[in-house]
């Protein structure tokens, strides 16, 4: 493994000093069909502490340590969320749509297949770590079970669930979500859409809440399936509280457009687009119009930063490596600075992150880190899953496409360079689909060509 890590940084082509400005970024200028949440039928209610307190807004009589949290840690939790909840004025107040911007669906996306378009969401109330729908005491129970966990924990999916400050790690301060927005409910979803983003949006279709498992750490997911749309509409979803049929609405999701078939310009992912020929679909800044930028903290000139990645909703993403990271395997780092040049979270991979990322149009992003984990997450830092795979992942980056599936390239390395090369096939749950060795090493990155196909070249030219 030494050996693998002290040649990695003579290898790159998208790790070079050209990139170290990055540091500091600056930007210039300025009749459907439905079905059920997916996996309803599988889904079971997660557990409660107690259930005679669970849905209540009080902490009259705080229930004793569920089992598996240690007493100490349990009353400190309780403690906490008394003082967050006298602190809001929250502790009585009844179950309402949470009015919060970290409750509202951040990861909006559409596809096509088949002849239908496809739109997906996952849920999310910031507070409700037990996925039942609502905000209550109950919910201290996951932050007590994933006490000190962070993303370089293996049961990071399950405790990810309790990170409601998407800090990237459980401690103390993810009561301060539950004591916000306590009593928070979600009964359902309306999926809108607008005719053209400007005039009023209308019901497209209605989705009742269904619980999440803890067990899987997955949001419940949802997904819709309609028409085929190429051009026009825009869409978005809408969390509401039904209470007998009058409805509350809470903040709606970012919005979607139907945009177009051509398959390079579906995504966001290094040099523009999946083509990998730096052809944008915009004009770029007439003259320098405002900036901004965001220093990453506790770096130095030997940090080695990949290719920035900007998706549809303007967020930045960049992965960093570093000569100590190279030759010690040390955690990597994978960061998103929103639009506003606000540093928005830092997601802490196993190793060094050297390939661009890649994210597409149902809000999720792949990366790969040296010591050869990808990782799927969500616009908010949320795992969607992480695979290992042989070998290191240093150059180019992944593909993405919009139902999810993903196409890497992995190498395995010596003191003399790259060995081999294998090109992998992930599914968009994140299982190893297939894999091919390929005849001689490759560098580059994979690309899709005009007709779907994947195509690699190796380092003696053959496509």
């Amino acid at each position: 493994m030494r050996c693998i890590l002290r040649t990695a940084i003579v290898f790159r082509p998208i790790i070079s000093s050209a990139v170290l400005c990055l540091v500091q970024v600056t930007l210039l200028g300025a009749c459907t069909s439905t079905k059920q949440p997916l996996g309803a039928s599988d889904q079971q209610p997660a557990a409660t502490v107690v259930n005679a307190l669970a849905t209540s807004p009080a902490l009259d009589t705080p229930p004793p340590a569920p089992e598996g949290v240690d007493g100490e840690l349990w009353a400190r939790l309780v403690a906490e969320l008394e003082r967050v909840l006298a602190e809001e004025g929250t502790a009585r107040r009844t179950a309402a749509v949470p009015t919060g911007q970290a409750s509202a669906v951040c990861d909006l996306g559409s596809y096509t297949a088949s002849g239908s378009t496809y739109y997906t969401w996952s849920y999310r109330n910031q507070g409700d770590y037990d996925l039942n729908g609502e905000v209550n005491i109950a919910d201290l129970t996951m932050i007590g079970l994933h006490f000190g966990k962070n993303t370089l924990s293996d049961d990071w999916q399950q405790a990810q669930l309790a990170d409601g400050d998407s800090n990237m790690e459980v401690n103390i301060a993810d009561v301060t979500p539950i004591g916000t927005n306590f009593g928070g409910r979600i009964d359902g979803y309306e999926l809108q859409k607008s005719p053209d983003g400007t005039q009023p949006y209308t019901m497209m279709a209605d989705y009742g809440f269904t619980p999440g498992d803890v067990t899987t750490g997955i949001y419940p997911p949802f997904e819709h399936i309609g028409p085929l749309v190429i051009f026009g509409p825009t869409f978005r979803v809408v969390p509401y509280v039904d209470d007998g049929g009058q409805r509350a609405y809470g903040i709606a999701s970012y919005v979607v457009g139907s945009g177009n078939n051509n398959l390079g310009d579906r995504w966001h992912t290094s040099r523009a687009n999946n083509f990998r020929d730096g052809l944008a679909m915009v004009e770029g800044p007439a003259g320098i119009g405002g900036t901004w930028s965001v220093d990453l903290e506790g770096f130095s000139e030997l940090n080695l930063f990949a290719e920035p990645v900007v998706d549809q909703t303007g967020m930045i993403y960049l992965g960093t490596t570093s000569q100590s990271v190279l030759t010690e395997m040390l955690p990597g780092h994978f960061y998103a600075v929103s639009p506003q040049g606000d540093l928005e979270w830092d997601y802490s991979t196993i190793s060094g992150v050297g390939m661009a990322a890649a994210t597409n149009r149902r809000g999720r992003i792949v990366i790969g880190d040296i010591s050869g984990m990808v990782y799927c997450l969500a616009s908010d830092g949320k795992q969607y899953w992480r695979q290992q795979l042989a070998g290191g992942l240093v150059f180019g980056g992944p593909l993405l496409d919009d139902a999810g599936t993903v196409f890497i390239l992995s190498h395995t390395l010596s003191i003399s360079g790259i060995t081999s090369s294998t090109l992998y096939k992930l599914t968009p749950d994140g299982e190893i689909d297939w894999s091919r060795a390929l005849d001689r090493p490759c560098q580059g990155a994979p690309v899709f060509s005009p007709d779907g196909h994947v195509t690699v070249v190796d380092e003696l030219g053959e496509v």
